[in-house]
């Protein structure tokens, strides 16, 4: 998809991405999809799509430093996280809260 109609830049769109998340989409069987320059990108588009003031995520284990930063830079926006150290489904689902969105594993 072209922003604006008109190609802009590497890391937003260009032909090679478009045609890449086409065919990503299509061997998924899905509507859409969006490639992004990097994985924080990527968790941070997809963070910001799910939550609001209020949410709550649980991160399951441990994380990539980075994204538990932005977790913690979330809290800012009114969204609390909690972690849990543990891959049973059991002590996961003792973790959820009423206002789970997000479960990040």
């Amino acid at each position: 998809m072209a922003e604006q109609n008109h190609y802009v830049y590497t890391r937003g769109t260009n032909p090679t991405v478009e045609i890449v998340e086409k065919k990503l989409a299509a061997l998924e069987r899905g509507e859409a999809c969006r490639c992004f320059s990097s994985g924080k990108a990527a968790i941070s588009a997809a963070l910001f799509n799910s939550l609001k003031k209020g949410d709550h995520v649980l991160r399951v284990s441990h994380l990539y430093f980075s994204t538990m930063d932005l977790m913690k830079y979330l809290e800012n926006f009114g969204v609390a996280h909690t972690v849990v150290y543990s891959v049973f489904i059991n002590d996961i689902e003792q973790a959820l809260q009423q206002n789970t969105k997000v479960i990040y594993i």
